[in-house]
């Protein structure tokens, strides 16, 4: 008997970022139907196929049972869109003189532990757990505009940031990606030159209103499943195979509404370096939503070996359908970060590689280019 519960599970569970299984699983369907010249074949043709398609069936539900429940992957993809909401940060580049100017990517990762140890026989916990705090996110932002608000009050500084992107990767996938955000920060301690290679960007405190989201779907063409069958009425024999085609639709929907506080700092050396530290409390709002939606079909293999007197008056297709979801699900509530990040000065032009880690096992970094004044 071919492993068909196996070879659907390694498929839908690596499918997406080799993470694991994605949505919880249910697979129901109708076994395909032969009719023969013999009637009395064709009552012991519906009992055999129906058997193996049964089989089959019963044996891809009993495996993937352990994944109705998705509720840590959900929210490691809640959480991981969330940390790379901070896209285009101007985080190393504070207390600007006028205006600031940057667009940037930054990707965000939910892993399930920071222990090495954990990852040896990731697949056996995959396979036992049935589920894994753990995602992936991602954030473009095509402008992230600040001004210099002293007008209103000194050390005050505002900022606007959108982005909105629809990309099809591969012609099985497809990603779409809006982010829009509003920040406040304030210069508690103001630049200070050291000497003409050095220079320290004082430190400022930050909050804001970020609201990032993201729509990935997928869809994925497995191999062909089998199962095989024997019919026997009187001197007639058939033997033949179920084929089963698991094409599955997958969709992951992400909203998240995230508060940041944050307090950085960072120098500026040789002209052309600079450095950034801080650090900072995210709090989170939102929901993930996890869907796998198939109609795939059943169909008998064109290896159908029929006894000589057997004509094989007509095959009508089966349908298997497989639907799973978890829905609903909020990111953790507040995150504590670590930041740090290496930027680059050509004059106004900056570029900068914020890299950001989050207590419990969440990290982001990204890229940030633009022009500070």
């Amino acid at each position: 008997m071919k492993k068909v519960s196996v070879l659907f599970l390694i498929g839908i569970g690596f499918l997406f970022f080799g993470i694991g299984p994605v949505s919880a699983a249910t697979i129901t369907g109708t076994a395909p139907v032969v009719y023969t010249n013999i009637e009395a074949l064709n009552d012991a043709l519906s009992v055999a196929i129906g058997e193996a398609f049964d089989d089959a069936i019963a044996e891809a539900n009993d495996t993937l049972s352990i994944y109705r429940d998705q509720q840590d992957l959900a929210r490691g993809f809640g959480n991981a869109n969330a940390y790379s909401s901070q896209v285009a940060t101007f985080q190393g580049f504070q207390n600007y003189s006028r205006i600031a100017v940057t667009s940037g990517v930054m990707v965000g990762v939910q892993a399930p532990s920071t222990d090495p140890d954990y990852y040896k026989n990731l697949d056996d916990r995959i396979r036992h757990d049935g589920d894994l705090f753990a995602g992936v996110g991602a954030g473009v932002s095509f402008f992230n505009v600040g001004i210099n608000a002293k007008s209103i009050h000194p050390g005050l500084y505002l900022n606007f940031k959108f982005g909105s992107l629809s990309i099809k990767p591969t012609d099985e996938a497809k990603v779409s990606n809006t982010i829009i955000g509003a920040g406040v920060n304030y210069t508690l301690i103001k630049p200070k030159s050291g000497s003409f290679l050095f220079k320290w960007r004082g430190l400022s405190v930050g909050s804001g209103l970020i609201y990032h989201t993201s729509k990935v779907t997928y869809k994925l063409e497995l191999d062909p499943l089998t199962e095989d069958f024997t019919a026997s009425s009187g001197i007639y024999d058939i033997d033949g195979q179920v084929v089963i085609d698991p094409s599955v639709n997958l969709e992951v929907n992400v909203k998240t509404l995230t508060v940041p506080f944050d307090i950085t700092t960072s120098a500026q050396a040789l002209w052309l370096f600079n450095l950034t530290l801080g650090a900072g409390l995210d709090f989170n709002l939102g929901k993930t939503d996890i869907l796998l939606i198939s109609n795939g079909s059943v169909t008998i293999g064109d290896d159908l070996d029929t006894p000589p007197g057997v004509d094989i008056d007509s095959i009508t297709p089966g349908m298997v359908h497989v639907d799973g979801s978890t829905t609903g699900v909020s990111p953790s509530f507040s995150r504590l970060r670590l930041m740090t990040g290496l930027g680059f000065n050509f004059g106004p032009a900056k570029i900068d590689i914020p890299i950001i880690y989050y207590l419990k096992s969440g990290v982001s970094a990204g890229v940030t280019v633009g022009v500070v004044l």
